[in-house]
């Protein structure tokens, strides 16, 4: 059972700081320091830090095959040693964990940043990106986080949500005036755009049951 957020020591974003008040409005605990119960609490920091809370570190789906048709530009994946012929521009990111290094542009005929493996993803402009909050296959909340104009509500977006799927979903649109899905990240050390703090930490609780779920049967398939 989880009775309580706690706090990365040292962390003082808005992350921790929204959600303090409202975690405590939800009946919630709030927790710092050493030695958390960490199977009674849900943490609240950076990427190493929530991913030393579990067995396994978790692999990023940034395009996930379900949200396939709200790419609307070509993508794939660069293994190791792999390069993508054609001296094309392309925006990469590490597809072997978050954060393993700053997600950037190789212009045509550059090295790659890593030698895989990598997502890429064809270079395209976004005006407006809005972040969606979603718990056990519904959006709990979204926020907008960048572009022209900070009052424009998220689009509502008829999208069939996989049964159960947690996760932080980032949408834009694009200079062509399309809706499309700018990546996907796991439920946890996601910044947090929106004004509903109670929310928010409904979504950071039931993320965290999300990845525990996924731990333990990545953990039993090793058995």
């Amino acid at each position: 059972m989880i009775d309580t957020l706690w706090i990365q020591s040292g962390y003082n974003g808005r992350e921790a700081i929204k959600s303090m008040d409202a975690a405590r409005s939800l009946g919630y605990s709030v927790g710092w320091g050493p030695n958390p119960d960490k199977s009674r609490c849900v943490p609240i920091g950076d990427v190493p830090c929530c991913e030393s809370w579990l067995t396994r570190r978790p692999v990023p789906d940034f395009y996930p095959e379900f949200l396939g048709d709200w790419m609307h530009r070509g993508h794939g994946r660069i293994e190791f040693g792999a390069t993508v012929s054609g001296g094309i521009r392309w925006f990469v990111k590490s597809a072997a964990g978050y954060k393993d290094f700053t997600a950037q542009i190789v212009e045509k005929n550059s090295p790659y940043p890593s030698s895989g493996p990598l997502v890429f993803s064809e270079v395209v402009q976004f005006v407006q990106e809005w972040r969606y909050y979603v718990a056990d296959g519904c959006v709990l909340s979204t926020g907008w986080y960048d572009g022209s104009d900070e009052d424009e509500p998220a689009p509502e977006l008829n999208i069939d949500w996989p049964d159960g799927f947690c996760g932080a979903v980032d949408f834009g649109r694009l200079s062509t005036g399309q809706i499309a899905l700018v990546e996907c990240q796991h439920p946890y050390a996601c910044g947090w755009y929106g004004d509903d703090h109670a929310a928010y930490v409904t979504w950071l609780v039931e993320g965290w049951k999300y990845m525990r779920s996924l731990d333990e049967s990545r953990s039993l398939s090793q058995c």
